[in-house]
């Protein structure tokens, strides 16, 4: 985490427009009705602007709400000019009344990590919310990261659910056989 907080603020915006670019280019995302994104904490890969063109794109962007009594996480509808409000962990996520998605369609899980390794596998925060949410999903998993924290090897446990598909402000590194 050290590491991702050394990038100087202008590289770190330009990194951010590149991965929103080439995720709004992924055939998975063209195609999907759902998007499930993310809210970024200060040193996670942007992606508001990517938030932003799939709501003018008129498809459904939801974003993620912590439940912290049950370990659960849910997505949650964002309207066109809704705000958001803080949640657990200080995390910015649509009002509770929010519609929740539910599996329909096609769907793509944009997920954030500290680190991703060549296979897919993430290193997150330890609290497991996405693991436990994806689990028996039939979306597309695509990890964020900057090239940089990318590793060779990541630590897993059983219960680790790997991406199909990374994307890095360089390339894009399909690990699990999805169309880009």
């Amino acid at each position: 985490m050290a590491k991702r907080k050394s990038f100087p603020e202008e590289q770190r915006a330009e990194m951010d427009s590149a991965i929103c670019r080439r995720l709004l280019s992924l055939m998975c995302v063209r195609y999907a009705e759902d998007i499930l994104s993310f809210s970024p904490l200060k040193y996670e890969v942007g992606v508001t602007g990517f938030n932003s063109a799939v709501i003018q794109q008129g498809k459904n962007l939801y974003l993620p709400a912590c439940l912290p009594e049950s370990g659960l996480m849910e997505f949650r509808l964002v309207g066109k000019d809704q705000k958001l409000e803080k949640g657990k962990f200080s995390i910015m996520e649509p009002p509770k009344e929010s519609e929740i998605w539910e599996e329909k369609g096609q769907s793509v899980c944009i997920i954030p990590a500290v680190s991703f390794d060549s296979e897919g596998y993430r290193l997150g925060y330890g609290k497991g919310y996405y693991d436990r949410f994806l689990a028996g999903k039939n979306t597309v998993r695509v990890g964020v990261v900057y090239t940089e924290m990318m590793r060779d090897n990541l630590p897993r446990g059983r219960y680790d659910l790997a991406v199909d598909i990374i994307v890095t402000e360089k390339s894009v590194l399909t690990v699990n056989n999805v169309k880009k």
